[in-house]
């Protein structure tokens, strides 16, 4: 684009001013080639200063730059026009022009809207960085989730398998004939018992680790979740719209500091900028919805759902939690059976025996099975927190 409808004015009212001045042939070509040249510098640092708002980075010191020529420019130009003509636009009867001019150049500065410029790369590079990270986090949180899944999938199954083993020997037991059946008690049933309970102390140990480690990657999505709310604000679709509305505010000004009979130019070089901050604000805008109209949604349904609980289905811990209790409730059920059959021998040492052992049975069992549950219950506490 060629920035030159205000210095054509100057031309025009320069020629006009010599149709009615006393100047030589010389001077006033001398001066009316100043202005030419003139056109051409100016030209050169409107277009200078464009493509330094196309830059990324390093933009507001070469812009301050150009408008420091600018000015410059302007000065020069004035004094060169003194030579020939005694006092330069004021006796060409164009200080509007000169003071106006000098004046646009200083708004053109002093609205550094370089910096702001700069601030659109630096949007894009955080949300880039950023929906990196949210992206891996999210991605190892489900991975830690998926593990946490089989591992107490197995651990619950291992849990009814064995339950369901000690009501088989009981079964077994108790189609016996009582005498018969007293010694399998301690034969068969309490290996049995004794291996259960142990799976029982060592599943709510593993529960409640992994209820941790679940908690902790609860703890850094909800952390992320939050910084999603913090950082929208700040480099957020509205924020880039902000920020595009205040570098479009300032480079509407420049031509209002301009005088008003030489605002044409400015008025072009700002649209052209406008047209270039626009231009790099839509690739950051894209990056930030990318980043907060997909990531924050999924963080958000990963609180409301699968980290809610140990599972990632909620339904899946409750379907476990429900057949664990049948389950027990059967083998309970089954030893309390075990011990009518046994109050009904004549008392003996081998009854007292089998009566102490089927009590040690229930006992470590029961204290067990309470000591899951407490495991079960925290878990619920613990993620809810």
């Amino acid at each position: 684009m060629s920035f030159d409808a205000d210095m054509r004015k100057v031309t025009e009212r320069y020629k006009t001013w010599a149709n009615t001045a006393i100047i030589t042939n010389d001077d006033f070509g001398a001066v009316d080639s100043l202005i030419q040249r003139h056109y051409d510098d100016r030209g050169r640092l409107f277009d200078e200063l464009q493509n330094a708002l196309k830059r990324d980075h390093d933009i507001q010191s070469p812009w301050d730059n150009l408008c420091d020529k600018g000015v410059e420019l302007t000065d020069r130009l004035n004094n060169e026009i003194a030579r020939k003509i005694p006092d330069g636009f004021k006796g060409l009867g164009m200080t509007d022009f000169y003071e106006g001019e000098k004046k646009a150049w200083q708004n053109c500065k002093s609205g550094r809207i370089g910096l702001i410029a700069e601030t659109f790369s630096d949007i894009g590079q955080n949300n880039v960085e950023i929906y990196k990270q949210l992206e891996e986090d999210f991605k190892k949180a489900r991975e830690d989730s998926q593990v946490i899944d089989e591992v107490c999938r197995a651990t619950f199954s291992e849990f009814r398998d064995q339950a369901r083993g000690v009501v088989g020997e009981v079964g077994g037991i108790l189609v016996a004939l009582p005498a018969a059946a007293l010694p399998m008690i301690g034969k068969n049933l309490a290996p049995k018992v004794k291996q259960f309970v142990q799976s029982l102390i060592k599943g709510s140990s593993t529960v409640r680790e992994l209820t941790k480690k679940k908690r902790a990657a609860r703890e850094i999505i909800s952390r992320n979740a939050e910084l999603l709310v913090k950082a929208k604000d700040q480099i957020g679709d509205s924020a880039i719209r902000d920020i595009l509305k205040r570098a479009e505010d300032i480079a509407g000004s420049w031509k209002d500091a301009a005088s008003s009979d030489y605002k044409q130019d400015w008025e072009y070089v700002g649209k052209a900028c406008i047209e270039i901050l626009h231009d790099k604000a839509a690739p950051v805008t894209e990056k930030a919805k990318m980043l907060f109209d997909n990531m924050q949604p999924m963080y958000i349904e990963a609180l409301r759902t699968s980290l809610i609980t140990l599972y990632t289905d909620p339904s899946t811990l409750e379907n476990f939690k429900g057949q664990l209790n049948d389950d027990m409730q059967k083998m309970l059920e089954d030893l309390a059976k075990e011990n009518l059959v046994i109050a009904t021998l004549r008392d003996s040492e081998p009854k007292r025996s089998a009566d102490e052992q089927m009590k040690q049975i229930v006992q470590e069992i029961n204290e067990a099975l309470a000591d899951l549950k407490t495991a079960i219950r925290e878990i619920d506490e613990q993620m809810k927190v």
